[in-house]
């Protein structure tokens, strides 16, 4: 087994495939266990404290040269720190973050006498998805705050839909629901897993198709709409996520299966989908709202997939550009920190030298960050309000 630290990406892989191994003793299956464990210590201290270590304040160089409007960080490689909790006295795995959990890059911290204001926008590219092909009755969802991801899980699943869509989670109304299908909140593995197909499966490829075309699998049509459901392999990490059967134990779903589900509970928005990919397909080039322009050299699936990306995640990247101008405009004497494609992180100096004047400049300024930061986006007659969740570091 190699044991050296700059293979040791390769050793993981090796690792999770042998836990996939169901003659493993539970001695084995430890050590497995237990050797990725450091190999995952011994990749941050390296590739990451490392940047970091003696050093009272660091300056990285910028690079905001990526075609989809993304700026790049170098020395340290901010963008590349895990966001991952790394609090021992957390739940191991993904979980929903609290004021007590922490991630490497919270050991970038502001300087003497200056606070960040630092925020993460909300599900930004399903918003922008859902603007460019006009699926009006989501945007009113998202619109009236009402939770999109449990009437996903409840069309995968075959579940009856709750009475409450903005909290089924603790709605009195919605006792009996919870109670019938075991619910288990926001973080239920249903819900969960339903969410990475809404965010993950925005970019899989679909086409028209008429009725003389000949469909080979893995391919599928359901009505006009040709597709393969094994794009359900290309959300991460998807194979990990289990769910609770009739016996309550957690087992591995039928992926394809659910992503039949998944495309043909909302066939006509994924047709919308496919005519912007073959437009793009076509023509070799795409715009983001902003206008930014990307081209490619083929009119192939790779191509089309390709620009249909860059027009969602061009978008949010120019969307956080534009927030940097606009915050520069408001406050001349701050700077940037950090801006990494849907979150954005923004350092001011205090002018108070009390306490309690602090606190107060704190809360003046959040507020200001609120009001530039949340906007409307507007996109050939439909808008939709892109809003985040704020956090004030000090």
């Amino acid at each position: 087994m190699d044991h050296n630290p700059k293979n040791s990406s390769v050793s993981r892989d090796s690792l999770n495939k042998l836990l996939t191994n169901p003659n493993l003793t539970p001695l084995q299956r430890e050590l497995i266990l237990l050797r990725l464990e450091y190999s995952n210590i011994s990749k941050i201290r390296t590739d990451y404290l490392a940047s970091l270590e003696a050093k009272e304040r660091i300056y990285p160089t910028i690079l905001p040269t990526q075609s989809s409007g993304r700026w790049s960080y170098l020395n340290p490689a901010l963008s590349n720190f895990p966001k991952k909790c790394i609090n021992p006295e957390c739940l191991k795995g993904e979980h929903e973050k609290t004021q007590d959990c922490f991630s490497l890059i919270d050991c970038v911290i502001p300087e003497e006498n200056s606070f960040w204001i630092c925020h993460d926008l909300d599900a930004v590219e399903h918003r922008i998805y859902s603007l460019i092909l006009n699926w009006k009755e989501r945007l009113q969802d998202l619109h009236e705050g009402k939770d999109i991801h449990t009437p996903v899980t409840c069309d995968l699943f075959s579940l009856p839909y709750p009475r409450d869509f903005l909290n089924p989670h603790y709605s009195e109304i919605d006792t009996e629901w919870r109670s019938t299908l075991k619910w288990q909140g926001k973080d239920d593995p249903r819900r969960t897993l339903s969410k990475n197909f809404t965010y993950g499966g925005q970019y899989f490829y679909v086409s028209i198709v008429t009725k003389d075309t000949k469909v080979r699998l893995p391919y599928r049509v359901y009505k006009s709409l040709k597709y393969s459901p094994g794009f359900v392999h290309t959300i991460p990490n998807i194979q990990s996520y289990k769910v609770l059967n009739e016996d309550n134990e957690l087992v591995t779903p039928d992926f394809e299966s659910l992503a039949i589900k998944f495309v043909e509970s909302n066939v006509e928005i994924q047709k919308r989908k496919a005519v912007l990919m073959e437009k793009y397909r076509k023509d070799k080039v795409s715009r983001t709202i902003y206008g930014g322009k990307r081209t490619v050299a083929f009119s192939d699936i790779e191509s089309a997939k390709a620009l249909f990306n860059h027009t969602i995640q061009g978008t949010v990247a120019s969307y956080i550009n534009e927030s940097c101008i606009l915050l520069q405009r408001a406050f001349p004497e701050s700077y940037l920190i950090h801006n990494q494609h849907d979150s954005l992180k923004w350092a001011h100096y205090y002018e108070s030298t009390t306490e309690e004047g602090k606190e107060l400049e704190r809360k003046e300024v959040l507020q200001k960050h609120k009001e530039i930061c949340q906007r409307d986006l507007e996109y050939q007659g439909s808008k939709i309000k892109i809003t985040a969740t704020f956090k004030v570091v000090f």
